[in-house]
């Protein structure tokens, strides 16, 4: 009895021994093939069928020729054998894009795509059969049934020729303008971010730029290049002078025999077919993490390679406004294009410095995060007042950071202090002919020379400002000028407890000490205003870098070891270099705790008890604390 894999080869062999005799053959197999692909009758089938159309298109039976004009001759043998051939021909590329559709097996599926691909170019040495590739590459980017297995070998295999990816390009511009017209989900069709999935998944496989004809690692699916039966087809904007050379070429015979030019062998029709397929990807509707992926390639393999990269600016700009790593691989975009494209954008530190905030130091993306914003602040663009307003912030944010954020933050305000020496007032802000000298009190109405006295007010506020502050306030309360009777008799006129208002200019009455008269700076109050996203209007210049006094006393040594490591290196520029923020990034408060569970101590601090304590809190101290167990 014979078996149907038995039937099915040898309907093959005898369809290829003889290909016109045994051409019904060709009905037997195609309908083998759609009763089951996936099964090893239909595998046999599929690949007869290709070894015969492919034979076909050799020996002329399937070549397109010009239509018969007298009805004798649309009745011959060999045309009528042509149309017939032609009809099995579309049924065969019907069934294969049927099992892309399909929920057909990976397996089944690969071996339809190759089929495909090899009727592609099966047609003449250098021809490629655009038409049927693009319904192709249409099922693979909107059909949700194709498998990966498929996405991958048409990734790793075919996108190496230029030909297929000129033409993958072309389909990838056209399905998504098709998913951005399409607001509600269609059946059986990617739409929205999936479609975008589908092709980002494609297009960040496919080189930026086409290779020169002379380059050797441009090679072409059809043949063509390296049969060299084409050629580069002229622009539409050509010069002149760019015309007379390529005529010269042809009539030297340079360029060889040609079967005509092709748009996929031109490198300018490639670009523009390149950035077309990306701002089509780039208007779809894609989330998050798909947009993470495209803009870590966005400034570095895609915006050389656009024709007008200036275009991706709206999409950078919306990107931006969502804020944290989005934003700030937006912004290394968009400085990318300031830098090199002439883009301006002149709130560009404006919104780096909105985006600082406290959560970057635990984001996990933290790293990348702050490598860009080193890059950014090494520019020589940053102007003086902006590099203080970041100064400031680190300073600021380093307060309240991680102990590795805590590091990096005093990183940054090392190279941004050594890399703008104007911003040194920040830390040692020199005394004002003003400020050295305080203004005398005017002394009260009286005759004789009064004796000094301080109210309550004064004595409470010198119990409770800082000694660097109470030097020189004490001084300006308690001076009495004995030479002037003028002023003794202004003075005598004032209120008790009021003085007057700081000097104008006076750094220390201004920042520090002054006092809350009208609504002036209290005692102690820092003229930086955090919540101001301006670096412009933050008054940073104005203010000092008390945060590192601060820092010097953190829990962690690290910390106050980089304080001290800051002092030394900006009392010695020449010796010392920028601190490399690249090696601090690595760190995180996990590695630092191992660091010390490690570490060998010499000596340990012991607590000795009379008794072993019972309990956390005394008992007295219980009421303090209602509802815990202490």
């Amino acid at each position: 009895m014979v078996t149907q894999m038995q039937e099915v080869t040898l309907l093959g062999e005898e369809l290829l021994r003889e290909p016109v005799k045994r051409v019904n053959h060709v009905s037997k197999l195609l309908s083998i093939l759609s009763s089951d692909p996936s099964q090893a009758p239909g595998k046999v089938a599929l690949k007869y069928l290709k070894l015969f159309f492919t034979a076909s298109f050799e020996n002329g039976n399937l070549t397109e020729q010009t239509e018969p004009t007298r009805a004798a001759d649309s009745q011959a043998p060999q045309v009528r054998l042509r149309v017939w051939l032609r009809q099995k021909f579309e049924m065969l590329c019907g069934h294969l894009l049927g099992m892309l559709h399909d929920q057909a097996e990976a397996a089944a599926q690969v071996a339809a795509l190759n089929t495909l691909l090899e009727l592609v170019r099966s047609q003449q040495v250098g021809v490629f059969d655009h038409r049927l590739f693009n319904r192709a590459s249409t099922v693979l980017l909107q059909q949700p049934a194709v498998s990966q297995d498929v996405l991958e070998l048409l990734i790793s295999k075919y996108l190496q020729y230029a030909d297929v990816r000129f033409h993958m390009l072309q389909v990838m511009h056209k399905v998504a303008e098709c998913a951005q017209s399409q607001n509600l989900p269609s059946e059986g069709i990617l739409t929205g971010e999936h479609a975008g999935r589908r092709i980002f998944q494609v297009l960040s496989a496919i080189a930026p730029t086409l290779a020169l004809e002379g380059d050797k690692s441009m090679q072409s699916w059809c043949g063509a290049v390296e049969a060299g039966v084409v050629a580069a087809a002229p622009l539409r904007g050509e010069g002149s002078q760019q015309r007379r050379k390529r005529k010269r070429e042809a009539a030297s015979g340079k360029e060889g025999p040609l079967l005509g030019s092709v748009q996929w062998a031109n490198p300018s029709a490639y670009k523009r077919a390149f950035s077309e397929a990306w701002l089509g990807l780039l208007r779809l509707p894609l989330p998050s993490d798909l947009l993470k992926k495209v803009l870590v390639q966005l400034h570095s393999k895609v915006m050389p390679s656009l024709a007008n990269p200036l275009l991706l600016s709206d999409f950078l700009s919306s990107c931006l406004d969502q804020g944290g790593l989005l934003g700030m691989l937006a912004l290394n975009a968009l400085f990318t294009l300031v830098t090199k494209h002439g883009l301006e954008y002149p709130h560009f530190y404006a919104r780096l410095y909105a985006l600082l905030q406290g959560p970057v130091f635990r984001a996990k993306y933290r790293a990348r995060f702050l490598q860009l914003a080193d890059i950014f602040l090494s520019s020589g663009m940053v102007p003086a007042y902006t590099a203080a307003a970041f100064i400031k912030k680190f300073a600021h944010l380093a307060l309240t950071a991680p102990p590795a954020g805590a590091v990096i933050a005093i990183a940054f305000i090392h190279n941004l202090l050594r890399r703008h020496p104007s911003c040194s007032v920040l830390v040692n802000k020199p005394a004002t002919p003003q400020s050295a000298a305080p203004a005398p009190l005017p002394a009260p109405m009286l005759t004789a020379t009064p004796a000094v006295t301080h109210t309550s007010t004064d004595i409470m506020e010198q119990q409770t400002l800082p000694d660097a502050l109470m030097n020189g306030k004490t001084h300006a309360l308690g001076h009495v000028s004995s030479s002037s009777a003028s002023e003794a008799e202004r003075s005598d006129a004032e209120e008790p407890g009021v003085r007057p208002a700081p000097i104008a200019g006076d750094a220390v009455g201004q920042t520090a000490a002054a006092t809350a008269i009208g609504g002036r700076m209290e005692a102690g109050q820092d003229v930086f205003d955090e919540n101001e996203v301006d670096p412009a209007k933050c008054r940073a210049i104005e203010s000092s870098l008390w945060e590192l006094e601060s820092l010097r006393h953190h829990y962690y040594h690290a910390v106050a070891k980089y304080v001290s490591i800051l002092e030394k290196d900006l009392g010695d520029r020449k010796r010392t270099a920028e601190v490399d923020i690249g090696a601090l990034l690595r760190s995180s408060y996990s590695e630092y705790f191992a660091v010390e569970t490690q570490k060998r101590l010499k000596s340990v601090p012991v607590a000795f008890f009379p008794m072993p304590p019972t309990q956390l809190f005394p008992n007295a101290a219980k009421l303090e604390f209602p509802g815990w167990v202490c």
